[in-house]
C-alpha cells in the first residue's frame, strides 16, 4: 500500500462504496486549491464558490496569465504503487470563447518533481460551476517529497481550479462527497442530465431519479401536446447552499433545483416545477399552475409511484367537491381546481389534452405570446363544444384572475 501526505501531514485513506452509477474509487488523498500556493497574475485570492467541494476554489481568473501557478507538496511514504493524480475544474468554453476572441489551448502542464511533466486536457464542462475530473497517471515514485505545480501554459487558459485527488485503481474516484463530478448521469431518454452538489447525501439512486423524470416527462408531453425545448438539467443541492426558501423544488433558466436534505425527495414537487416549464409564459398563471395541481393529483402522481393516504383522500375530496359543483348551479367554486375537476368530471380525461393540442395549434397565430383567460376559454369551448365560461365564472376570482395560492416552487435565480 502507499501512504500519501499532502503538506507532510498524513491522509486516511478512504475505501469509498459506489452508490449506483457512479465508479467506485480508491482515494489517498485530496489538497483543496485554495490551500495550495498560488501565483495567479490577476491576484491570489481565493474564490467563494458553493459548487465547489469545500465551498472555495483557486482565483477565478487563474491562468489568464502565462505562468500562473498552484503549488503543493506530496509526500510519498510507501512505494510501488501506481497512483493517478485527479483535477477537480470547471471550464465554459462558449462563455470564454465569446469573451476571448483568440483563447490558448485548453490544456493545463502538471509537473511532480523534477523528472515529471505532463499536459492535463481541461475541456468543456459548459458552465463555470459545474466541476468534472481530468486524471493524469503517475510514474512509480520511490519514497520521498515531490513538489507538485499545476501551471497555466499559456495566456487566456482561465480555468476553476477545485481541487486535487491522489487516488489508485483504473476508474476515476466519482464517490459520493466532494471526489464526484458534478454532472453525474443523464437519462436513458437523454432529455435530462442530473447534477449534484458536493456534499449531497443519495436515498436514492440516481437512476430513479432520473427514470421518474423520463415518465414524467413522456406523461407531460401527451398532455401539453408538446415537447420542451433542449435538455434540462435536474440539480441535487444540500441544505447549506439551498436558495429555494421553504420550497422542496425550484425552476430557473438552469434548470429544475431539487433540496436533498436527506429525507425521500419530494416527488410531488417533481410534478409541479416540471409542468411549470410546460405552462409558464404560455397560459395564464391562474389557469396553468392550478391546472397542474388537478393533474398532479388526479393523474401525474399516482403515475410515479403508490399515493400516499393523504394524496388519496385529497383526490376524493377534489372530486367529491367537483360533483357538487355539476349538481347544484348554485354553488361557488372554492378555487379555480374545483371548475378544472368539474370540466374533467363532465367531458372527460381527456378533455384538457384536447386543450392542450388546439392551443398547440393556436400558437403560432399567437406568435407564441400568453395566452389570456379568454383565448383558453374560446379553445376550451372548441374542444367541448359547450359554453364553459359560466362554469369557470362561479370562482369569484375569475373576474380579476387571481388571487391563487402559490405552488410550492419559486423561479429564484440560482445562487
Amino acid at each position: 500500500m502507499c501512504r500519501v501526505a499532502a503538506f507532510g501531514v498524513s491522509v486516511t485513506v478512504l475505501f469509498l462504496s459506489a452508490i449506483s452509477g457512479i465508479s467506485q474509487g480508491r482515494i489517498l488523498g485530496i489538497v483543496e486549491a485554495e490551500k495550495t500556493t498560488i501565483t495567479c497574475d490577476a491576484g491570489t485570492r481565493p474564490f467563494n464558490m458553493k459548487w465547489a467541494s469545500a465551498g472555495q476554489m483557486a482565483p477565478a481568473s487563474w491562468g489568464r496569465a502565462k505562468g500562473d501557478r498552484l503549488e503543493w507538496d506530496l509526500d510519498v511514504r510507501d512505494a510501488g504503487e501506481k497512483l493517478k493524480l485527479g483535477v477537480r475544474y470547471a471550464y465554459d468554453e462558449p462563455w470564454h470563447k465569446a469573451a476571448v476572441k483568440t483563447p490558448a489551448p485548453r490544456h493545463l502542464l502538471l509537473k511532480v518533481g523534477d523528472s515529471f511533466s505532463t499536459l492535463i486536457d481541461v475541456p468543456n464542462t459548459h458552465t463555470w460551476n459545474h466541476f468534472a475530473i481530468s486524471d493524469v497517471d503517475l510514474p512509480l515514485l520511490p519514497v520521498g517529497m515531490y513538489h507538485v505545480t499545476l501551471e497555466s501554459p499559456a495566456p487566456l487558459t482561465c480555468t476553476n481550479i477545485d481541487s486535487f485527488i491522489v487516488h489508485t485503481g483504473d476508474e476515476k474516484p466519482y464517490a459520493p462527497g466532494p471526489l464526484r463530478p458534478t454532472e453525474i448521469g443523464a437519462s436513458k431518454s437523454g432529455k435530462f442530465v442530473l447534477c449534484v452538489s458536493p456534499q449531497v447525501t443519495f436515498q436514492e439512486s440516481p437512476e430513479d431519479i432520473l427514470d421518474t423524470f423520463d415518465k414524467l416527462y413522456g406523461i407531460m408531453c401527451k398532455d401539453f401536446a408538446r415537447e420542451l425545448p433542449g435538455v434540462v438539467t435536474v440539480h441535487l443541492t444540500e441544505p447549506g447552499i439551498w436558495f429555494g426558501g421553504r420550497c422542496d423544488a425550484v425552476k430557473n433558466q438552469f434548470g429544475i433545483y431539487l433540496r436533498a436534505d436527506g429525507k425521500p425527495l419530494n416527488r410531488e414537487s417533481w410534478c409541479w416545477t416540471l409542468a411549470q416549464c410546460y405552462v409558464e409564459g404560455y397560459l395564464p398563471p391562474w389557469f396553468g399552475v392550478t391546472l397542474n395541481r388537478v393533474a398532479g393529483t388526479l393523474d401525474w402522481l399516482p403515475s410515479v409511484r403508490t399515493a400516499k393516504p393523504s394524496e388519496v383522500d385529497r383526490a376524493a375530496e377534489l372530486i367529491a367537491q367537483a360533483q357538487d359543483f355539476l349538481t347544484s348551479e348554485s354553488v361557488v367554486a372554492s378555487g379555480p381546481e374545483v371548475v378544472h375537476a368539474a370540466v374533467r368530471l363532465k367531458y372527460g380525461e381527456d378533455v384538457f389534452q384536447k386543450l392542450a393540442h388546439r392551443l398547440s395549434e393556436m400558437a403560432q397565430a399567437n406568435h407564441n405570446r400568453l395566452f389570456d383567460k379568454f383565448q383558453v376559454m374560446q379553445a376550451l369551448n372548441d374542444v367541448t363544444r359547450d359554453d364553459v365560461l359560466p362554469m369557470y365564472k362561479r370562482w369569484p376570482g375569475f373576474a380579476t384572475e387571481g388571487p391563487i395560492d402559490p405552488l410550492p416552487i419559486s423561479t429564484a435565480a440560482t445562487p
